[in-house]
């Protein structure tokens, strides 16, 4: 890994430590009402299995239990805080351990659905991130994205003060044009992309199981 990459890596680490003494009390209601269009997008039907990855606290996996649809609930974070945080609020009815989206502690063809919500923009190899989401996913499965995107001077301005206020330095944002690129050379089909709350961004890709297939074992993905 780059220096660059490891020094971003280490810097989410300590950040999201941090930020697990009291995440919930400062940032919940914000993440709670955006996660609702990673519910909806997803819908998932009952016994469905699925990954949170960057689950924070477990805000979006507590929604997800909500749902009382027996769902069978992962999530993985870099950040030992963050993990303890999440581990006590939802106990043994989710499965939460360490791990970094750049190298995902599961097996391929693992899940029906992978979320990520606001927290891809952390990531310091993000087109291996989402490699990493196409293989534990399952054939047909769907990966569902929501982070800030930039887009036009407006919302990179607003990008620009909304990471100054969190003391976010060094993250990696993208526009909508680079986020559907990356999906696609991931391996990612049937992409749709909608905007949300102006400066975030919903991008949706599905691990066709035949078109999946072939990629893998081509090995077409570039580093």
């Amino acid at each position: 890994m780059k220096a660059h990459d490891l020094d971003l890596e280490k810097r989410s680490i300590e950040q999201f430590n941090t930020w697990a003494q009291d995440y919930d009390r400062k940032r919940f209601w914000s993440f709670y009402f955006s996660n609702r269009t990673v519910l909806q997008t997803i819908n998932p039907e009952s016994g469905s299995s699925i990954l949170d990855v960057g689950c924070g606290t477990g805000i979006l996996l507590q929604q997800l239990l909500q749902l009382n649809r027996r769902l069978d609930l992962h999530g993985v974070d870099i950040a030992p805080g963050m993990v303890k945080a999440a581990q006590m609020k939802l106990g043994k009815s989710v499965k939460i351990q360490r791990g970094s989206a750049n190298s995902l502690p599961y097996d391929e063809n693992s899940f029906d659905y992978v979320t990520c919500a606001t927290s891809f923009h952390h990531y310091a190899r993000p087109g291996n991130s989402l490699r990493e989401m196409f293989r534990v996913l399952k054939p047909n499965g769907k990966l569902v994205i929501l982070d800030p995107f930039t887009n036009g001077p407006i919302r990179k301005t607003l990008c620009v003060i909304l990471d100054a206020l969190s003391d976010e330095k060094g993250t990696n944002l993208f526009t909508q044009e680079q986020m559907y690129q990356m999906f696609h050379i991931a391996g990612f089909s049937h992409i749709v992309q909608k905007t949300y709350w102006y400066y975030k961004l919903l991008t949706i890709g599905v691990k066709a199981g035949e078109i999946g297939s072939i990629l893998e074992k081509q090995n077409v993905f570039s580093a």
